[in-house]
């Protein structure tokens, strides 16, 4: 889910950030369809003891939109590796 951002290309990505960017109502609305489809995703994860218990669903959709905005596919890559680590529980493999 991390790595492929929930399904969208880099034009669609453009084209959700663009439209949730025209108000403080559609902003809003944006991350509440994001953390819906990020929360059962980050709540089977964490149950199973591979998600930091701390990490929520607004956590890693802001963490999906740092690395998304990166300038390249390497510079995106990377990010996405550091980041992954970092939400991983500390005895998951």
């Amino acid at each position: 889910m991390f790595t492929r951002g929930c399904a969208l290309d880099e034009a669609e990505l453009r084209l959700f950030d663009a439209l949730c960017g025209t108000s403080a109502r559609a902003t809003e609305q944006g991350r509440l369809i994001t953390v819906s489809v990020i929360t059962p995703v980050t709540d089977r994860a964490r149950s199973s003891g591979l998600l930091r218990p701390d990490v929520t669903a607004e956590d890693v959709a802001a963490f999906m939109r740092m690395a998304d905005s990166t300038s390249d596919a390497r510079q995106r890559q990377i990010t996405q590796q550091v980041l992954l680590t970092g939400l991983r529980a500390p005895t998951a493999s």
